[in-house]
């Protein structure tokens, strides 16, 4: 009988387990979930529970009632995994697998950024709400704040759900309303991406219902440490940001014993082909949701619609034939905006959200891009509908990312919603996305975001006396065209002289990360796999050198998160 093994409980791992149950003959396979806690919870309302809308013991279930009768759940802790021996090692015993699935998703670790941690819990003055015991005690200090500053800060990329940080500084803005405290408490949102999302059409409309609500917004800082005392944050570049609430997304990593076991990066994630979910050295081993390194939004949303895909692949897998299916990097995120409302955010690997209606054009239900009371009735009704997701139940697929009743041609986008036209059919510009639907605090000043330092990257034809292929951003779209002699070029194009440091830099980008990975390598992946320190990547490169070094090194733009 065929074994088949799936580390972790969660929405990928779960949905996955189900879908197989299904599918497969019992009498050849046996399917195992092996994951050390005993409840599934429901993470998405962590958010709500900070303002008190979802009562606590709504949000879970016993792990066992999570998954469909045939499954084996055994209740341990993974300390190892050896893929050679095809071997998972628990402290109580070793259990021999066929196929591997991980799904394992990814966890907090403040302790990563100085300042940020007293022992194994945030320091004082500090909150979280990516676990149920931090949003409880968030929530206790939202009801007794008054006055004062509150930040909402994201220390770095990739994080669970991107777009939670969001929904909660909305969330906070509504709560605060409804306390006739808002006029007092000065709000702010910290990020270290360049916009609040990483998609342009996506960016400028979360931004404008920022700015409506009077959230202001700082971009571009990179946390170096958190003094706790002075209550203060302090940015690789300089920068300082006092509060007097602070509410962040810690730095998030894979599993250890995954990094131990040779199945992960350096930051614990597994890398996989990005379609089909295999793993690039061990054909029998799998990942999927959190834990893999896609470059798509960590979402629920995005766990389901792997699961759907992988399923018939796998079937093909064991039985020797081609895996068929392709996942697209499909992601759907409901974002409660606060006052009864919400928004929609539909997206894949190549096509950004676009307005529009999901799923019947024209009638939706739901809205894209823009807040709708009927939006929030559908984000209430997905609390009850997780359970029914969960259960994987056949027939019910939306895997692919639909074209249908979305606007492309609103922003220059052609049918398949990648390739753009030359002149967009609409006028529309970015600040008529989102027009006020209720009237925010007549008395507020709706002053104009502050303009935040734009790196100019030049598009460039040609560098290093041969032509070089770029995209609409000017970073190369073909990295086998880089010479030596491009990178001087597009360096001084950028007004800076190489040293022998900056080659070291770019040497590791290019030859031990990209032809490994096949991405360019983040801030924190150049300081764990390649020893070169944040710090002295700001030294070197100045302003967002992790975009600057993609463009010198001929690589493509960083991903960074969505």
């Amino acid at each position: 009988m065929k074994h088949v093994v799936i580390i972790g409980g969660g929405t990928a791992g779960t949905c996955t387990a189900n879908a197989l149950i299904r599918s497969l003959d019992k009498s050849e396979f046996r399917v195992t979930v092996i994951d050390f806690q005993a409840r599934h919870y429901y993470q998405p309302g962590f958010v709500g529970i900070t303002i008190g809308k979802i009562p606590n013991p709504a949000l879970w279930r016993w792990r066992r009632q999570t998954l469909l009768p045939g499954i084996h759940l055994l209740q341990e802790r993974v300390t190892k995994v050896d893929p050679h021996s095809k071997q998972v090692i628990t402290p109580t015993r070793e259990i021999p697998y066929d196929y591997l699935i991980i799904a394992t998703g990814c966890q907090c670790h403040p302790e990563l950024v100085e300042g940020m941690s007293n022992g194994n819990a945030l320091a004082e003055g500090i909150y979280s709400f990516y676990t149920l015991r931090w949003a409880k005690k968030l929530r206790s200090v939202l009801q007794e704040m008054e006055s004062g500053k509150l930040i909402v800060h994201i220390s770095e990329f990739p994080i669970r759900c991107p777009v939670a940080p969001l929904e909660f500084a909305l969330q906070a803005d509504w709560f605060f309303f409804q306390k006739r405290r808002r006029d007092d408490i000065e709000i702010k949102f910290v990020t270290p991406q360049s916009e609040v999302f990483q998609q342009e059409i996506t960016a400028k409309s979360l931004s404008n219902i920022l700015r409506l609500r009077d959230i202001q917004v700082e971009p571009d800082f990179v946390v170096r440490h958190i003094d706790a005392k002075e209550k203060r944050l302090y940015s690789y570049d300089g920068k300082i940001i006092d509060y007097d609430l602070l509410v962040t997304v810690p730095p998030m990593r894979g599993q250890q014993f995954l990094i131990d076991s040779g199945l992960a990066d350096e930051l614990g994630f597994v890398p996989c082909d990005i379609e089909t979910f295999q793993h690039r050295e061990f054909p029998d081993v799998f990942a999927l949701g959190d834990a893999a390194d896609l470059p798509t939004s960590k979402a629920g949303s995005a766990a389901v619609y792997q699961s759907r895909i992988f399923v018939p692949n796998f079937l093909n897998y064991v039985e020797g034939k081609p895996m068929t299916k392709r996942y697209d990097g499909h992601a759907t995120c409901i974002v409660d905006t606060g006052f009864r409302k919400s928004t929609v955010i539909d997206l894949n690997y190549k096509t950004p959200a676009l307005t529009g209606k999901l799923f019947i054009p024209k009638l939706g239900p739901l809205s894209l891009l823009k807040e709708t009371r009927l939006n929030h009735l559908v984000k209430r009704l997905m609390f009850p509908f997780y359970s029914v997701l969960m259960a994987a139940p056949p027939g019910l697929n939306i895997s692919k990312l639909q074209m249908i009743g979305k606007e492309y041609t609103r922003w220059g986008l052609r049918s398949d919603g990648k390739t753009h036209v030359a002149k967009p059919r609409s006028k529309d510009s970015f600040s008529q996305l989102l027009a006020p639907t209720y009237k925010r605090r007549p008395n507020a000043c709706l002053a104009a975001s502050p303009k935040a330092k734009v790196l100019q990257i030049p598009i460039l034809q040609e560098a290093g006396g041969i032509p070089i292929d770029v995209d609409r951003e000017g970073f190369m779209t073909k990295p086998e065209q880089w010479t030596p002699e491009v990178s001087v070029d597009l360096a001084k194009a950028m007004g800076m002289e190489l040293t022998e440091r900056h080659w070291d830099v770019i040497n590791f980008a290019r030859k031990k990360y990209f032809e490994n990975h096949h991405i360019s390598p983040s801030l924190r992946q150049f300081e764990l796999a390649g020893g070169i320190s944040i710090a002295e990547l700001f030294d070197l490169f100045q302003f967002k050198p992790a975009k600057v070094i993609a463009f010198i090194s001929g690589l493509p733009k960083p991903v960074g998160c969505i």
